[in-house]
C-alpha cells in the first residue's frame, strides 16, 4: 500500500480528504460518462462510483472496516513492540502505534494485495518461485517479504524509514542469515542517503524478482539498474505505476525497450491524494514484467 495511502489512518488529515472526495468523485464520473468510448474495466469503476463514496480501490473486495474486525494485536513486551500474526509469522509495527490504528493499517495493505487488487503484486502466472534472490524496494512493514521468506534464497530490504527498520529487523531477526536490511533510498545513482541497485549488487548475487512501491522513484530505481536488466536471465520486476500521471505509459516503454514482456494488473487505482491527480484520474496499479532471456 501506498505511503500516503497507509499514513491516512493515523493523520489529522482525514477529515479534510473526506470532505474533498465527494467533488472528486463527481468530476470522475462526469469525466467517464463523457468519454467517447469507454473500456470495459473503466465501465467497472464508474458502475462502482455509481453506488459507494470515493475510495483508492474501487472494487467490491474493499470492506476494511470489517477486515478490522479480525485482525487481532499482540504486544510482545520483551522487544516493546506490537505485532500481528501474518501466516502464524510475527509481522511487527511501529512504535506508538495504537491497536486502532494497526487494525487499519493491515487491514489497509490485505486489501491491497488481494487477488483481485489492481496492487497486487503477483497473479496465478506471476509468482515468487523457490531459491528466488529477491529485491524489496520500499519494504514498509515487509509484508511481501514476509509472505515469501521461505521459499527466498536471499531477500534484500531497502527501506528508508528508521522506525520502520526497527521494526523490520524484529520481523525478519528468525531469518537473519538471508536477509539483509538496506536502509536507503533506491534511486538511480548512490549517496549517503541513496543506493543504485547496479552499485549494489556489484559484487553480490544478481536479485531474480524485484518489487518496487518507491513512491514515484521506480524510474530513478529502473535507471540505476541497467547493468542487471541488461545482463540478467528470467529477471521478474513487479513496479508499481499509479504515483505519478506517466508512469504508466513511461515504465511500459522502458521495460519493453529493454526485452521484458510486459501486463498490467487488473483494473485501476483512484490515487485521489496524490499531488498531481488530476484527468485521465484511472491509473493503473502495477506492472508486471518478465525478462526470459
Amino acid at each position: 500500500m501506498p505511503t500516503f495511502v497507509k499514513d491516512i489512518y493515523h493523520s489529522s488529515k482525514q477529515k479534510y480528504y473526506s470532505s474533498k472526495s465527494h467533488n472528486v468523485k463527481e468530476k470522475i464520473i462526469q469525466y467517464l460518462e463523457n468519454k467517447r468510448l469507454i473500456l470495459p474495466e473503466e465501465k467497472e469503476v464508474l458502475d462502482y462510483l455509481y453506488k459507494n463514496k470515493l475510495v483508492v480501490f474501487p472494487y467490491d473486495f474493499c470492506n476494511i472496516k470489517d477486515a478490522e474486525k479480525k485482525i487481532d494485536v499482540y504486544l510482545d513486551k520483551d522487544k516493546k513492540l506490537k505485532y500481528v500474526l501474518i501466516n502464524d509469522k510475527r509481522l511487527y509495527l511501529k512504535r506508538g502505534w495504537s491497536d486502532s490504528s494497526i487494525a487499519s493499517y493491515i487491514a489497509s495493505i490485505k486489501e491491497e494485495q488481494h487477488v483481485l487488487s489492481p496492487h497486487c503484486y503477483i497473479s496465478d502466472n506471476f509468482q515468487v518461485l523457490d531459491g528466488e534472490v529477491i529485491v524489496d524496494a520500499g519494504a514498509a512493514e515487509g509484508i511481501f517479504a514476509l509472505s515469501h521468506i521461505e521459499k527466498a534464497k536471499k531477500i534484500y530490504l531497502f527501506e528508508p524509514d528508521k522506525e520502520w527498520v526497527v521494526a523490520l529487523k524484529e520481523t525478519f531477526a528468525p531469518w537473519k542469515e538471508k536477509v539483509e536490511i538496506v536502509q536507503k533510498y533506491v534511486s538511480s545513482s548512490t549517496s549517503d542517503q541513496t543506493i543504485s541497485l547496479d552499485d549494489y549488487f556489484a559484487d553480490k548475487e544478481k536479485p531474480t524478482f524485484i518489487k518496487a512501491d518507491i513512491e514515484g522513484f521506480e524510474s530513478a530505481m529502473l535507471n540505476g539498474a541497467m547493468r542487471i536488466i541488461s545482463s540478467s536471465k528470467n529477471l521478474k520486476m513487479a513496479v508499481c505505476t499509479y504515483h505519478n500521471r506517466k508512469d504508466e505509459e513511461e515504465l511500459s516503454l522502458f521495460l519493453s525497450e529493454n526485452e521484458f514482456t510486459t501486463v498490467f494488473s487488473h483494473g485501476y487505482m483512484i490515487p485521489y491524494l496524490n499531488r498531481d491527480f488530476k484527468s485521465p484520474y484511472l491509473r493503473r496499479g502495477l506492472i508486471r514484467a518478465i525478462k526470459f532471456f
